[in-house]
């Protein structure tokens, strides 16, 4: 007798829920899946037997696909012709079910299961093989964060109209790239860039780890105390700030100068020049030079100044002049032309630093009046004559004005005539003469009046002279003795 075996496998190539109490790992999402799962399944068996002999087969499993087969598990059903007697490898039974878990099966991998039963009578086997798995995809996903830093270095003095430099040095210290990276340099009032008081610079991306250095030079244009701060920002919020102080120094000059308000010609001004540095930093090369109007005559300078005779002025050169100091220099002119001159001093040093200074002073002169009076005849008998000489002498530097000489001749004499640069008229004992338009320096002035001795004694004769420029009348008198011979 002939048994007949049919043969079902059904294998399950896509992920299938596990038979229950099936133990196998969660199902996992699939992200992006290469390529889908292979898994196939044959049972390798005769096709007929005779009646009495064992049936003996196998289920053969193999991945032939490129990906890993999960949770393989293979259930055979028991034909109710037949009765189990073993499997390799041992199967659990479940209610007529044989059942395998058999794991993951990696690609390329097979697995065999020898499977023998007894047949029971004659007749035909349906032997059904089902196989379910599991698969799973994968996804690796590193979460990194970017971090910026941002290191500022500078001088931390500088002056007036020298550049200052600054190094700015942006880094990514985190683990991922920063992107839309951008910095911005916020330049305070004491210190200028071409591009305006807000530099910015696109640095766009920074890999982890990665550096990047940006040169930022100014110019310092205002002294004072000051913070220079740049941000540099990235895209989500990225931000670093840092700062630099700097203190930004200048050099100043100042000048004073002080002389006399008023001088009279054949003076001696002495004009003191004050130069000083007020400002917060030294002043280099300083040099004062002082123009000596020409109504003055050179007479000394001070502290090594140089007289220039070209040019009428003198050159001090002062060197270096530190913040806060000053110091006095002084030169000296003989007045000797009357007018109002200006006194002009200039300083300048490196760096176009320069002051002015200016004393303004009213030269004038002065007329020195002397005034002289003799007898040329002393003494005289009664009835005779005898000469005064008055003679005025302007000793001065200016001419005097309305120069007036007023003779008074003793009672006892009696004035018989008069002579001198301007009219005359006698009036009882008094000659009074015209007053004279104007007295040069050095020029000299002679008035004479001739009298007769009229009765014995010691006479006085008596002058008065007045100007515009005496505050009051000067006067002399000469003694002359008239005798009688009996």
């Amino acid at each position: 007798m002939i048994l007949t075996l049919s043969q079902q496998v059904i294998a399950q190539s896509s992920p299938a829920p596990p038979v229950a109490n099936a133990p196998g790992p969660p199902m996992l999402p699939v992200a992006n899946p290469l390529s889908s799962p292979t898994l196939q399944v044959e049972k390798v068996g005769p096709t007929s037997l005779n009646v009495g002999k064992p049936l003996r087969y196998e289920i053969v499993i193999r991945n032939t696909g490129a990906t890993a087969v999960l949770s393989v598990q293979v259930e055979e059903q028991i034909p109710a012709a037949a009765r189990f007697i073993s499997a390799d490898p041992r199967p659990m039974n479940r209610g007529g079910f044989l059942v395998w878990n058999l794991g993951n099966l990696d690609p390329g991998v097979e697995r065999r299961i020898k499977i023998e039963l007894q047949p029971v009578g004659e007749g035909e086997l349906d032997s059904r093989a089902l196989v379910t798995f599991s698969t799973a995809a994968g996804l690796h996903t590193r979460v990194t964060r970017p971090r910026l830093n941002l290191v500022k270095s500078g001088p931390e003095n500088i002056q007036v109209g020298q550049p200052a430099v600054f190094q700015l040095q942006i880094s990514n210290t985190g683990t991922g790239p920063a992107n839309g990276v951008i910095l911005r340099d916020h330049l305070p009032e004491g210190l200028r860039h071409p591009n305006g008081p807000e530099v910015e610079n696109d640095i766009g991306t920074l890999a982890p780890g990665e550096s990047k250095t940006i040169t930022l030079e100014a110019t310092a244009v205002k002294a004072g105390r000051f913070v220079n701060q740049a941000v540099v920002t990235g895209d989500e919020g990225l931000q670093a700030i840092a700062q630099v102080p700097v203190v930004v120094t200048e050099p100043l000059l100042a000048l004073q100068k002080t002389g006399p308000k008023r001088l009279y010609l054949g003076r001696t001004a002495d004009f003191r020049i004050e130069v000083a540095n007020p400002g917060s930093a030294p002043a280099a090369n300083v040099q004062v030079v002082d123009s000596l109007p020409p109504e003055f005559d050179f007479v000394e300078a001070s502290d090594g100044g140089k007289f220039d005779p070209a040019t009428h002025g003198v050159t001090w050169s002062l060197g270096l002049l530190s913040a806060g100091q000053k110091q006095i220099i002084s030169v000296k002119g003989l007045a000797k032309t009357a007018g109002d001159p200006v006194n002009q001093a200039h300083a300048h040093a490196d760096g176009g630093l320069e002051a002015k200074a200016i004393a303004a002073v009213h030269l004038e002169g002065v007329p020195a009046l002397l005034l002289e009076v003799v007898d040329l005849e002393d003494p005289i008998e009664v009835g005779a004559e005898t000469v005064y000489e008055i003679r005025v002498v302007n000793q001065g530097t200016s001419p005097t004005t309305n120069l007036q000489i007023i003779a008074t001749v003793p009672t006892g004499m009696t004035a018989r005539d008069a002579s001198g640069p301007t009219p005359h008229q006698i009036h009882g004992q008094q000659v009074i003469y015209d007053k004279l338009p104007s007295l040069a320096p050095k020029a000299d002035a002679l008035f004479r009046v001739k009298v007769v001795g009229d009765q014995p004694g010691d006479m006085r004769f008596k002058v008065q002279m007045t100007s515009d420029q005496l505050r009051s009348p000067v006067y002399e008198e000469e003694s002359t003795r008239v005798y009688k011979d009996n």
